[in-house]
């Protein structure tokens, strides 16, 4: 079996400074000089924290999916985590925005700064690059939602409510749309069963490497699997000699490869994924486990051209999870509890029910397709329901991390564990 774990955040846009270098060996300003023009100084702060929340996110669902490979994105879930903010109030809200690391932030801060993420997504550098975010907000037709709110997400995150659509088929259609079919099927009919609302997000993310593999070099090799053993897997191979598009760095007991996106006029576009692959002996739960903001910021400035030998499996992974308990975890308990507030949703009592997340990613020859879906039921409250040399090899032959992010601001869009 392959194990992967992916963060798939709407791209969360993370806010990385620091250098690296062309191929002529000269350092340059690494998402910092590069940042869209519409993220404030204060958006770039805001992007830190939001990977900080990744970070700890994908090292609690690493945790509970440590069977197998996982992918999922935190950019999703919290796009999903803000529009129930907006919704909440007191405690409950507290509980959410700390989680999400945006407690020093007021409500109307942090909405504008998803409001940007989804105006820079719609704005790629190259033409082999896309990311698009959608959102919606559903009741089953008899639950007030107040006007307010409907305005404020509309507004931030250009959602709509859509009064008596809390329906299946609408759902799942919706999904698989907006995800372009990669993620079909996404709910079933058991878990709206009294179920009064539900906050939608989806994600699709599709990018072509800008330094792209041959595909009558890729072969058969062994993948040291710890679930599996050793197993026969397509791996793409190539050779770069201090190429623009394709970046190495050694730190924290890993080999670090970052791949952008983009095409051949424009070279690099607005994306990367990157490979984090740990020394024989350490699993990548061991590095995410330790894997703070300010590591993994340090790594996203040390990266450098350089001759690498590569070799990365193809693979396609999928995940559906919960993530209630990986953001109890967090810190997000009230919202799921009966002492939940959401009077800034309704005058209905309601509290959170489930927060489900689905999260599609492949990898070839020619680049990455990847999309989630995030959905969060909201019921009635409980209490009224009856119940560094000249030469490297990166040979990805044994388990490792990976992580799409956009590179202007440095969100991380996915991340996720190969096994």
């Amino acid at each position: 079996m392959k194990k992967i774990i992916i963060i798939l955040s709407l791209a969360v846009l993370t806010l990385v400074c620091g250098c690296s270098k062309d191929k002529s060996g000269q350092e340059y300003t690494f998402l910092s000089k590069d940042a869209p023009e519409n993220l404030t100084k204060s958006d770039i702060t805001k992007v830190a924290m939001l990977n900080n929340f990744s970070l700890k996110l994908t090292s609690k669902m690493s945790e509970l999916q440590a069977n197998g490979s996982f992918v999922y994105s935190p950019v999703s879930i919290a796009y999903v985590l803000g529009m129930l903010a907006e919704g909440a109030d007191g405690a409950t809200r507290d509980e959410i925005v700390s989680a999400l690391g945006f407690e020093d932030y007021s409500q109307s801060q942090m909405n504008e700064f998803f409001r940007n993420l989804i105006v820079l997504s719609s704005k790629p550098s190259s033409s082999c690059e896309s990311l698009e975010i959608a959102n919606i907000v559903l009741t089953d037709g008899t639950l007030r939602v107040k006007e307010n709110y409907k305005k404020m997400i509309k507004q931030y995150y250009d959602a709509d409510v859509r009064e008596g659509c809390l329906d299946v088929g609408f759902i799942n259609s919706w999904v698989s749309a907006h995800t372009h079919g990669l993620i079909n099927n996404f709910i079933d009919n058991y878990e709206i069963a009294r179920v009064s609302a539900a906050i939608v997000n989806s994600l699709y993310f599709k990018g072509m490497w800008a330094d792209g593999f041959d595909i009558s070099k890729t072969a058969k090799q062994n993948f040291k699997s710890p679930v599996s053993g050793e197993r026969l897997t397509d791996f793409m191979n190539k050779y770069v000699s201090k190429s623009t598009a394709v970046h190495y760095s050694e730190g924290f007991d890993c080999q670090w490869l970052m791949c952008d996106f983009g095409d051949e006029e424009n070279n690099s576009g607005d994306y990367s994924m990157i490979f984090t692959l740990p020394v024989e002996g350490k699993t990548p739960e061991m590095v995410l486990s330790s894997m703070g903001l300010n590591n993994w910021e340090q790594q996203m400035s040390s990266f450098k051209s350089a001759n690498i030998d590569i070799k990365l499996p193809k693979f396609e992974t999928s995940t559906v999870s919960g993530v209630t308990d990986a953001l109890s975890a967090l810190g997000i308990r009230r919202a799921f509890s009966a002492d939940a507030d959401f009077s800034a949703f309704s005058d209905v009592g309601l509290f959170a029910s489930m927060i489900k997340h689905a999260a599609r990613l492949a990898i070839d020859e020619e680049g990455s397709e990847a999309a989630a879906a995030t959905i969060l039921y909201m019921a009635t409250s409980p209490g009224t329901e009856d119940d560094k040399p000249q030469y490297f090899q990166f040979y990805a032959d044994r388990p490792f991390i990976f992580s799409i992010i956009e590179k202007r601001t440095g969100t991380i869009l996915f991340q996720g564990i190969y096994k």
